[in-house]
């Protein structure tokens, strides 16, 4: 029975230990973060100021009355010491705090806002169908293999962040921003993994109704006139349309109708970014955005018809618009959009109250 008691005791006296030695320490911390505050106003100048107030306070409580005014007079003198001394060394501190936070406006916010701003623009415009989502966001991990090599300058980057956050100007951010910032940097990383997962499926997807059309469109019979027109004529036919079946018929040579078709679908999804649409969710402006990917082929002037590609992509639809990847795709980049927005408007917070304290205020024009 008694020892049975001594074990909680014993444990209440480790515990109330315990409690002690935390509340010391903090003390000690405390004392020594005070003494550190005080000490680094310190100076030479300074001591003397304080010592000069010592000794006319100790003048000043005598009852001689000469050396009552002088000591006055030593007051004054040192408290004017001592307050110069303080305003000196604040506006000193002052000025430093100035050219460190325009610096860093410029070197370090400036870019990193400018980056964050055209990644949350190409998410908000895809997200209203007002723009293709990007295939990938450069800089942030992720990537497609081939990006090792070379990177497609039309998609934004964050490449900002992942260099900061190596060396000393991690300094400049608080420990909240960097959590913001990490956060931003991961689902950069799974954004690019996730749209990466759609683009198989996409082509799996889209290559039968391809098939299926090049087929119906290479069987109909103006394509067999034209064929016919073709091989009779001897002068080089121009045009849209002619052009358009020239490539149909030489993409076919050498080759089964699955195999061009692939090809064909590769292309649309891929170098003609028409991906960034189908997650979007914009079967037409797919369509229009395959249809000018030939356009900007430098001397290659035959094109799909705009309707002929529509068809394609709105009886594919159904299929596409439910794939799982593309319905992940979507939902990470969202939640990617909403993480930049905060990040974004944390550093134009900081530009504009460094703009507002050190540069003047907002401009006049």
């Amino acid at each position: 029975m008694k020892q049975s008691m001594v074990v909680p005791k014993v444990k209440w006296l480790s515990n109330s230990w315990r409690s002690f030695t935390k509340w010391v320490t903090g003390i000690v911390k405390w004392l020594s973060n005070l003494w550190g505050s005080f000490t680094k106003w310190i100076t030479p100048v300074f001591c003397i100021g304080a010592i000069m107030v010592i000794i006319s306070v100790v003048l000043i409580a005598s009852h001689n009355g000469i050396f009552q005014a002088a000591g006055t007079a030593m007051l004054a003198a040192g408290l004017t010491i001592i307050t110069t001394t303080l305003t000196s060394r604040e506006s000193i501190s002052q000025q430093f705090a100035k050219e460190a936070n325009i610096t860093r406006k410029y070197t370090i916010y400036g870019p990193l806002f400018i980056e964050l701003k055209q990644i949350y623009e190409w998410l908000d415009e895809a997200r209203r169908k007002e723009g293709p989502y990007p295939y990938y966001i450069y800089g942030a991990g992720g990537e497609p293999e081939s990006t090792r090599y070379s990177h497609n300058p039309i998609y934004p980057t964050f490449l900002q962040w992942p260099q900061f956050k190596e060396d000393y100007r991690i300094d400049s951010f608080t420990p909240n921003a960097r959590t913001l910032l990490n956060d931003v940097q991961r689902l950069i990383a799974d954004y690019n993994r996730a749209m990466g997962a759609t683009y198989n499926p996409a082509i799996v997807t889209l290559t039968p109704h391809v098939e299926k059309a090049i087929i119906t469109w290479m069987e109909s019979g103006s394509f067999k006139e034209w064929d016919k027109r073709n091989s009779e004529s001897q002068t080089w036919q121009s045009g849209p349309e002619h052009n358009w079946n020239y490539i149909l018929k030489t993409s076919l040579a050498g080759t089964d109708m699955s195999d061009m078709s692939m090809r064909f679908t590769t292309t649309w999804v891929g170098p003609f970014r028409g991906l960034g649409w189908l997650i979007a969710g914009d079967g037409n402006k797919t369509a229009l955005y395959i249809q000018g990917g030939y356009n900007t082929q430098g001397n290659m002037t035959g094109y799909p018809p705009i309707s002929w590609l529509e068809e394609i992509i709105n009886e594919a639809w159904p299929e596409l618009d439910t794939l799982q990847e593309i319905k992940e795709a979507r939902v990470v980049a969202e939640a990617l959009r909403i993480r930049v927005q905060e990040a974004e408007g944390q550093l134009e917070a900081g530009i504009r109250l460094i703009r507002d304290q050190y540069e003047g205020g907002e401009p006049h024009v």
